[in-house]
């Protein structure tokens, strides 16, 4: 499990079960982008996403809804953990699909981070593709609808910030 922004967590459907790292991150709230997911922890507010990964899988059509799950959450200042099977494809999709959301950092430089905090990010060409037409044709639509839900720019210095200071 890894800290991408804070209180964001990438990682495999093994740290999702391991509850000495869920606890150590203070992990509340989880996304599980997975074949099959299942909540596991009863004590844990869970946003299941059933998908594959496959190129072919539309992940666009569940950012909306995953970015208001993380966004909720981390404004009540709680930790989420986004995983997929391996931490790799599916779950570093979401992720930076938020972080985009979140900041005005390009997806370049969102994969950066995402490699530079877990060197197995990899999403693969469909899921690339699909984070390519998301920013040219969706990202300022979402950015301004997450901004009504924070009413605020704090949260988006502090996430700019982190991510600047990360990629250095």
């Amino acid at each position: 499990m890894d800290k991408v922004i804070p209180g964001l967590y990438i990682g495999s459907f093994r740290d999702s079960k391991d509850v000495a790292q869920l606890e150590s991150n203070q992990i509340t709230h989880i996304v599980s982008v997975m074949d099959v997911p299942k909540k596991i922890h009863q004590d844990k507010n869970y946003l299941c996403i059933e998908a594959t990964d496959s190129p072919e899988q539309n992940l666009i059509q569940y950012f909306q809804i995953c970015n208001n799950f993380i966004h909720k959450a981390r404004l009540k200042s709680e930790n989420v953990l986004i995983h997929c099977l391996a931490g790799m494809s599916r779950s570093v999709t979401i992720a930076a699909a938020y972080i985009m959301s979140v900041t005005t950092i390009k997806l370049k430089h969102v994969l950066r981070l995402l490699k530079a905090c877990r060197s197995i990010a990899c999403p693969n060409e469909g899921f690339n593709k699909q984070l390519q037409y998301f920013e040219c044709n969706y990202l300022l639509e979402e950015r301004n609808r997450l901004k009504l839900i924070s009413n605020s720019n704090n949260q988006l210095t502090a996430d700019e910030e982190y991510c600047f200071l990360t990629l250095r």
